[in-house]
């Protein structure tokens, strides 16, 4: 080929190419499809904070551009959460001529909480995934749950062990703080401490403290959210006051009494246990003593009944006059006023109870030397101050063969006397009389025996032992002394 064609051809070439150059760089102006470098940043909704199930208010968005910066349009983001971060709308955008791409909505988890979300890219592109993170915040409070205190039982005037709370949630049960929360006494009487509290980081407002009314019984507590329309608010809780332990020991009857010695007093000593409020104790262990004088106490360990009162069934004087003591003291330990102590006067008089019993003995007439013996049974009567005496004896009396057994029945007493007057077929038209000291005096007229006029007697009685001395008076004159000495069975 000629030099001339061949620099032809070449400048041809050249053209073609530059042809195809001068197109492609036509071609070159920045696409929203080109394979160039592309890079993905979030632009708007990130590290937001809000209400716990509902939904943000800046939808989260992402931008894509290019190696130099340029927007890229029409390309598809992949919006998602994952489990526990709420739910969202839109979940696939494109990027529009700004080159970005937004969700359509994020409605966070209803839990308060961390929420993540993220945005992906389709195709090769830096920065993708891209990652949101919200926090989710307790809403309004919407309902008052009782939490700790409600039901309890505790003694009366005292306090509960457990003071009341309340939680305080939002619409989705979310612990909802700084909310204010008054307590009050509803019923019962009482009294609260720290009436007025504001929830924690956990919702809750805890009472100072309850104290129960002094009245065993029914209470009653309020507890009142402050603010807005809130389920549950008032909260009442409840508490039953019962009687608490043994806490006083007090007399109420019985004490400074006086009666014959060796007898029982009238009225058994009593006692009242309260607790540390004044109500009554209901089956407390009361233990009764004799302290000084002797004597005795039946029924000494006893419970208190309803009313907190209890007494001994009986307590017996010494049987000898002069100052008695008995104390009361409680089988709980702490209780004030225990022991008690009760005192009796002890005074000179007639006691049937240290006479009665089967007596015998025998009786010596001096002046003839004829003897015999005799017995004597005295028992108490059906009534008080009454005796029943039945005599008997062997052996020449008053002229007669022995003295056949005779009985006088509830014959009445006095602590001062013992006066006994009878017909007997064996002594007279009787009377008898004891003193206080135990002097003995006696006579007898119209003796059945016509022999004789009158008999006398005089001597001294003691619990253990009758001694007498006697003179039998005869119709024709003249007389007979002798003694009598009986010892109880």
């Amino acid at each position: 080929m000629p030099r001339t064609a061949r620099h032809a051809v070449s400048i041809l070439v050249l053209g073609v190419l530059a042809s195809c150059t001068s197109s492609s760089g036509d071609k070159g102006t920045p696409s929203s499809t080109t394979s160039m470098t592309q890079a993905m940043a979030t632009v708007a909704g990130d590290n937001q904070t809000g209400p716990a199930g509902v939904a943000l208010p800046v939808a989260p968005a992402v931008k894509v551009t290019n190696a130099a910066g340029a927007p890229v349009s029409g390309l598809s983001i992949a919006f998602s959460v994952p489990p526990g971060s709420g739910s969202i709308t839109g979940a696939t955008a494109t990027t529009g001529a700004d080159g970005i791409a937004t969700v359509g909505s994020w409605t966070i988890a209803q839990a308060a909480g961390t929420n993540h979300l993220s945005a992906t890219a389709a195709g090769t592109v830096t920065g993708s995934p891209a990652s949101f993170t919200a926090t989710g915040t307790a809403g309004p409070a919407a309902a008052a749950v009782k939490s700790l205190g409600d039901a309890q039982q505790a003694p009366a005037g005292q306090l509960v062990s457990i003071p009341p709370a309340v939680n305080v949630r939002d619409q989705f049960a979310n612990p909802v703080s700084g909310v204010r929360v008054t307590f009050a006494v509803a019923s019962g009487g009482g009294s609260i401490t720290g009436e007025s509290q504001t929830t924690g980081t956990n919702g809750m407002a805890t009472l100072g403290g309850w104290r129960l009314g002094n009245a065993p019984g029914a209470n009653s507590l309020t507890a009142t959210v402050a603010t807005g329309t809130v389920t549950g608010s008032p909260a009442t809780f409840t508490a039953t006051g019962v009687v608490g332990a043994p806490a006083l020991i007090a007399k109420t009857a019985g004490d400074n009494q006086s009666a014959v010695a060796g007898t029982a007093v009238l009225v058994p000593p009593t006692v009242r246990v309260t607790d540390a409020v004044g109500n009554n104790v209901n089956g407390a262990g009361v233990t009764f003593s004799v302290a000084t004088g002797g004597g005795a106490v039946t029924g000494a360990t006893q419970l208190t009944a309803a009313d907190g009162t209890t007494r001994p069934t009986q307590w017996t004087l010494g049987p000898t006059a002069g100052s008695n003591m008995l104390t009361a003291a409680t089988s709980a330990s702490g209780v004030s006023g225990s022991p008690l102590t009760f005192v009796a006067t002890g005074t000179a008089g007639l006691n049937a109870q240290l006479y009665a019993g089967t007596w015998s003995g025998t009786w010596t007439n001096s002046t003839f030397g004829s003897s015999g013996t005799t017995s004597l049974i005295i028992a108490l009567g059906a009534a008080a101050n009454q005796v029943t005496i039945t005599h008997s004896g062997t052996g020449t009396v008053l002229g007669g063969s022995g003295a056949p057994a005779e009985t006088r029945t509830n014959v009445p007493y006095t602590p001062a006397a013992f006066t006994l007057q009878t017909v007997s077929t064996t002594f007279g038209n009787v009377t008898l009389n004891v003193d206080a000291s135990g002097a003995v005096t006696g006579s007898g007229t119209q003796v059945p025996n016509a022999a004789v006029s009158r008999w006398d007697c005089t001597g001294t009685i003691t619990p253990t032992q009758i001694r007498l001395t006697f003179t039998v008076t005869f119709a024709a004159g003249g007389s007979a002394t002798g003694s009598i000495s009986i010892n109880k069975q």
